[in-house]
């Protein structure tokens, strides 16, 4: 569920364009890993706020913490930047690179400091999705006493930078990181 406080009209009206074009990159990425569904948003209730909203989707987004970790993300960029006009992955990595550029941005940390390390792999991640998640969850993420290792360890930042403190994750993404890195060579 996502809330916010809103002073003006004009204000709900500039969230949920910033909130719906979340949710068109969210789609895009779905589509590219072939989930089974498409993330939906519907107004929800919650006697606390007057203005809810309440993200559906696959159940993929939960299997692994680094993608709830790039949902989450995505999310956040698009609150606190600006709307993004996009149809399409080359849309999304363009915009990606703008809000990466843009000193507009510079004082936000998650363009400032998430984004640069991840961006370029976002589609890369989700075309692979399987190849790259492929240990079960209770393998992949035993319990441990240590919650902030788990909490800084399973990111998607993490991820990008091959921070996750799982062997068999971080050589599944180098593994694939590179052929997609070759395959974009052979097709410049």
């Amino acid at each position: 569920m996502v809330t916010s406080y809103f002073g003006e009209k004009e204000d709900v009206v500039s969230w949920k364009e910033k909130l719906f074009s979340a949710k068109r990159i969210i789609n895009i990425y779905e589509e590219i890993a072939g989930f089974d569904s498409l993330t939906k948003i519907t107004t929800a209730t919650n006697k606390y706020h007057r203005h809810c909203w309440l993200f559906t989707g696959p159940k993929d987004w939960m299997r692994v913490p680094q993608a709830l970790s790039m949902f989450t993300l995505i999310l956040r960029l698009l609150a606190y930047t600006e709307p993004a006009k996009v149809e399409n992955i080359k849309d999304v990595n363009t915009f990606w690179e703008k809000l990466v550029n843009d000193r507009k941005y510079e004082k936000n940390y998650d363009v400032r400091s998430y984004l640069p390390n991840c961006y370029d792999k976002f589609e890369m991640i989700m075309k692979n999705f399987d190849n790259i998640f492929t240990q079960p969850f209770a393998e992949a993420y035993p319990i441990t006493n240590n919650s902030v290792s788990f909490h800084s360890a399973g990111g998607i930042v993490s991820l990008c930078t091959n921070k996750t403190q799982n062997k068999v994750l971080e050589e599944n993404f180098k593994r694939e990181w590179e052929k997609w890195k070759e395959s974009k060579e052979v097709n410049k």
